[in-house]
């Protein structure tokens, strides 16, 4: 007798998935090979040039005793603001400074060499998983939706929402900044491994960019999605094709959605999908945070509720102009 369940176990499932894109990607590769090359265009355009400098000197500050004063200066308005260790300000700082994940990586760098231990790691990603000014303002605002002034309120919302989840999530436990170990290394070395952890990091998400922005050309083609779009087209009308291959890929999703509209609730909705990140920031920074300690659904609930809040500041500033 033919055992179901087994064969339509979850891991056979994925595995037919598997086979089944394999299968997809070489009957119209020409196709599938120009949209890997657009996510690496992307990824080289709007993402390597500003993580590659902080990845470095993020891994340079963790390496050396300069976090211990950095951590002294913002000790006041972290725990006034999250009740959290002046080295979360920090995290927070490169974040918004810098985009995805560059909150996660340095998250996973500091527990990685004792400065900060499991329950910070997961009190901090609530508060620390932010996109950057280079692609909310250059990228999606004036590229996309040809308006800075919009780059500029989905940048500030952004920024408001993910400081507000941070203060919802601050009686999360924080037992204080554990004293940074000195690697007293030459100084050559140090160099060494830093450019080395940086680019290994760097490519790492540049094939996340590339896979999940061919991964949801894919889903788009064989209209996996269609029921799910269908729900939400009540809400968001034309612009739903985005708003759901956000979910998965948010470049993407901004695209669709500024194609379609570069209206207020289109760029309000592209400030959601930015903030949510998409399945590609999600398994990008989970690759560093499950590493570090940090339980999926923290995070998983902190970035919903960065959704929604970064969605509601972003559509009442733009009615103000």
């Amino acid at each position: 007798m033919i055992n179901l369940k087994k064969i339509f176990s979850g891991k056979n499932l994925l595995l037919f998935a598997v086979i089944g894109l394999i299968a997809l990607f070489i009957v119209q590769s020409d196709h599938y090979i120009k949209t890997t090359f657009d996510g690496i265009t992307i990824w080289a355009v709007a993402v390597l040039p500003s993580l590659l400098p902080f990845f470095f000197l993020t891994a340079l500050l963790t390496k050396t005793q300069n976090l211990s004063g950095l951590a002294r200066r913002g000790e006041k308005i972290s725990r006034f603001l999250y009740k959290s260790s002046g080295i979360s300000l920090y995290i927070r700082l490169m974040s918004i400074i810098s985009g995805y994940p560059v909150g996660a990586k340095l998250i996973y760098d500091l527990k990685k060499s004792n400065i900060i231990n499991k329950a910070q790691a997961e009190k901090y990603c609530t508060f620390t998983s932010t996109s950057g000014p280079l692609f909310i303002v250059g990228a999606v605002g004036i590229s996309m939706f040809y308006n800075k002034l919009f780059g500029i309120i989905m940048l500030i919302s952004h920024i408001i929402s993910s400081g507000l989840v941070g203060i919802i999530f601050r009686k999360m436990p924080d037992n204080g900044l554990i004293a940074p170990l000195f690697d007293d290394k030459k100084v050559d070395a140090v160099l060494y491994d830093c450019i080395y952890q940086s680019i290994i990091s760097v490519l790492i998400v540049g094939g996340f960019v590339a896979v999940f922005y061919t991964f949801s050309q894919m889903v788009m083609d064989l209209k996996i999605l269609l029921p799910i779009e269908k729900l939400f087209t009540p809400i968001f009308g034309d612009m739903t094709k985005g708003f759901v291959y956000g979910l998965i890929e948010c470049t993407r999703g901004a695209k669709l959605i500024s194609s379609v509209s570069t209206g207020k609730l289109a760029c309000a909705t592209c400030e959601a999908i930015i903030s949510f990140g998409g399945m590609s920031v999600w398994c990008q920074s989970l690759a560093y945070l499950k590493k570090a300690g940090v339980r999926v659904w923290v995070f998983a609930l902190s970035k919903v509720l960065h959704t929604i809040i970064s969605f509601l500041i972003c559509y009442f500033l733009l009615m103000l102009i």
